[in-house]
């Protein structure tokens, strides 16, 4: 009872944020990838996969960020092959910026170089301050999922707070690596965390 009423609540709660009621314009089928029968965290695993693709629609590159007028978004996840398998499964086809998007798995040591986002998963969590540092110097979006992630480095990090997930941002950490960073998105943050840039 207690994991049918988790499911609906997910589903819930990705149709009022997806749906424009937050952010107008995001499309009503964010809900579509959630499958019946998974448990609650990989509930929380999707909603956050959610939230990562239509970031690529809120977050600019630079055209030196891309090979060739064609060439794909690259999500990049270290750590989590389910959130890999998430990700791979709300982004399907579909595009940011007329781009296709793709994901890879990525371990420790991996050049960041050909990455758009990086997705830093807990369990990662004392590599944050390197990688999000590698990330920045590269124009790659670093994001993360743990306590205090801003703080390590991250340009954006996912909490959950009263049962749903929400996300942090910095966009001072975000200009740094070269990007900009649509003023719809900062209106659906949890936390705007200010600083200057370097």
């Amino acid at each position: 009872m207690l994991r049918a009423f988790m499911r609906v609540l997910a589903l819930g709660l990705l149709l009022l944020l997806w749906a424009g009621l937050l952010v107008p314009g995001l499309p009503a089928n964010a809900a579509e990838t959630i499958d019946e029968t998974i448990d609650e965290t990989a509930i929380e695993t999707r909603i956050k996969a959610a939230f990562i693709r239509h970031f690529c629609t809120y977050i600019n590159w630079p055209d030196s960020a891309f090979e060739k007028a064609d060439s794909p978004i690259v999500l990049g996840v270290m750590g989590s092959g389910a959130m890999a398998e998430a990700l791979r499964a709300v982004v399907g086809n579909r595009t940011a910026h007329n781009r296709p998007m793709v994901v890879r798995e990525i371990d420790p040591g991996d050049a960041l170089g050909e990455l758009h986002v990086l997705f830093i998963a807990n369990s990662m969590r004392t590599r944050i301050p390197t990688l999000a540092a590698a990330a920045i110097e590269q124009s790659v979006l670093p994001i993360s999922e743990s306590p205090r992630g801003l703080e390590a480095g991250s340009a954006i990090n996912f909490t959950v707070e009263d049962d749903k997930v929400k996300f942090d941002i910095a966009p001072a950490v975000v200009r740094n690596a070269g990007l900009d960073v649509s003023a719809q998105l900062l209106t659906v943050a949890r936390v705007i965390r200010q600083e200057s840039s370097r």
